[in-house]
């Protein structure tokens, strides 16, 4: 059994134009993804869609300035199935998970921000759940496999539901740009055994560096050069592990 680290949703380069994550005073948060705009189809959802985790009634348009409200969203991981797409070919950041197997885990991490009617500081890295892998499917060529059984998008009612809802399969099936979505993996969870938390645990260095390793499996070095602790964490963790 392994464990990989992955960042997903709004990063620093959303928080500029002021996309964030919402973090409160309970660690309860609110998930926003990344944006697509390779996504041309209506069927998309945009931001102005998207309900929250904590008050199932309300939307998340209070958290992110209104040019973004009509802007498609790009849900991964799918928290209600289950399921995390991502490419992972050699020069990717995410080259490493082609070593993940049935039975490892993904641990997701993102950058939440302080929350008190409005965002008032810098961010922190936080730790909002994980997948068990079940199965991993590749889409190439055409159809979708993991091997042993292949779909194709011409028959997409034998796919089953839970693969089919993620966003990269979505994508794919309707079209969106053939070329782009080819090669992508998509990893498929146990339900039962994965989670997305209800409450964010920040990375702190120091239980931090007693939990992870650097590429070369050595313990993370403290350098007082490179910036701040969290910054120091992010630069070990921005390329999946």
């Amino acid at each position: 059994m392994k464990i990989f680290t992955i960042n997903v949703g709004a990063n620093a380069s959303h928080a500029n134009s002021g996309l964030k994550s919402p973090i409160f005073p309970d660690n309860k948060f609110e998930f926003i993804p990344i944006d697509c705009d390779y996504y041309k189809s209506s069927e998309f959802i945009t931001y102005k869609e998207l309900h929250s985790f904590n008050k199932t009634e309300n939307k998340l348009t209070k958290y992110m300035p209104e040019n973004w409200w009509d802007k498609k969203v790009h849900n991964d991981p799918d928290w209600e199935n289950m399921t995390y797409g991502d490419f992972c070919n050699d020069k990717s950041r995410a080259a490493r998970l082609k070593e993940v197997g049935k039975g490892d885990f993904l641990l997701f991490w993102s950058r939440l921000y302080k929350w008190d009617e409005g965002f008032v500081d810098k961010g922190n890295l936080c730790l909002i759940g994980f997948i068990k892998v079940e199965d991993v499917f590749k889409i190439e060529e055409g159809k979708i496999s993991n091997g042993e059984e292949v779909f194709r998008k011409d028959r997409i009612n034998k796919i089953p539901e839970q693969l089919r809802k993620n966003a990269h399969v979505q994508a794919w099936i309707r079209g969106e740009d053939k070329n782009f979505w080819d090669g992508a993996w998509i990893f498929v969870g146990s339900k039962k055994n994965s989670i997305r938390f209800k409450k964010a645990v920040m990375l702190e260095w120091d239980w931090a560096t007693k939990v992870f390793q650097d590429k070369e499996g050595n313990s993370w070095k403290r350098a007082s050069n490179k910036g701040t602790e969290q910054q120091r964490i992010g630069s070990y963790l921005r390329a999946c592990r």
